[in-house]
């Protein structure tokens, strides 16, 4: 199957065909597997490096209910929940619910519209489990040197929504090794600290930056604080040697902003509030710019 395309004056941005994304994590709508700037420069990188895998993150893929699944405590072993963006899932066991588990999954119908050369909408049709049910729409719109994604769910369903929805952002520069060339800067106020968890990373300021190209996994939070601080609306990830860049400026108030990554890609990952009535429609955007 052919994969999708969004294009602008300078941007070429690579979206994979939802029956081609597998698995029970990511949302299968929008997921972009490479940007390319003026024909010139990648930002992409796949979650195993150079090897495309269906049921694995690459690029800008998404996410919702990364710790906990709607539905998943009150269905029991052997019963189906919702996943957003995904489809139906069936619970397996008595244990807690495991977001990069392999569970089998019944997929959300999805109609494609290509608006024209440079919009894309998918539109994820409500399928009724456990009380929730949920129309999705996600719009891709690419001008210039920026991608705009624009998120609207509206609830379907008799029961209140209550989860949250990031963008995993697999990132790198013409496959530029991750390591002391690179910085990330969260833009914008913000009242709290980043805090390292894992891994050879540091923060200092309004940076985030490596010491060394990692060995492993680096992981970092950072958290609005318990007063519910002032958050960043955004973050850029700077390469130093060639001077490429890429932001995203978000359409809402984050309530956790998480960094994680290897050596071939970092992941800045904003998280969105998703919060919506029965009959009532939450929206929200991301604006990713690409600079040479």
């Amino acid at each position: 199957m052919e994969e999708l395309l969004v294009r602008s004056s300078r941007l070429a941005v690579t979206v994979k065909h939802p029956d081609e994304v597998g698995g029970a994590r990511f949302d299968r709508t929008g997921f972009v597997t490479e940007v390319t700037l003026d024909g010139r420069h990648t930002f992409c990188a796949y979650e195993i490096p150079g090897i495309w895998d269906p049921s694995k993150g690459a690029g800008l893929c998404g996410e919702f209910s990364n710790h906990q699944a709607l539905g998943y405590d009150e269905a029991k072993p052997g019963e189906w929940f919702p996943k957003i963006g995904v489809g139906l899932v069936r619970r397996e066991s008595d244990k807690g619910y495991e977001f990069m588990k392999p569970y089998e999954v019944k997929p959300y119908r999805v109609e494609i519209v290509q608006e024209d050369d440079s919009v894309l909408r998918f539109t994820s049709l409500p399928e009724e489990c456990l009380g929730y049910a949920v129309r999705y729409v996600k719009r891709m719109k690419a001008e210039g040197n920026t991608l705009r994604v624009d998120y609207e769910l509206f609830n379907a369903g008799s029961r209140p929504i209550a989860t949250n929805e990031y963008a995993h952002n697999f990132v790198c520069f013409d496959n530029a090794t991750v390591g002391p060339d690179y910085e990330l800067t969260f833009d914008g106020e913000r009242s709290s600290s980043f805090n390292v968890l894992v891994g050879d990373i540091r923060s200092e300021a309004e940076r985030v930056e490596w010491n060394s190209v990692p060995a492993k996994d680096f992981y970092g939070r950072l958290y609005p604080g318990s007063e519910g601080g002032v958050m960043p609306d955004g973050w850029t990830l700077r390469h130093r040697p060639s001077g490429l860049r890429m932001s995203e400026t978000c359409g809402f108030a984050p309530e956790l902003i998480a960094v994680w990554g290897m050596a071939h890609n970092v992941s800045p990952e904003v998280f969105a509030p998703v919060r919506i009535a029965p009959g009532e429609t939450a929206a929200w955007s991301r604006l990713y710019r690409f600079e040479g």
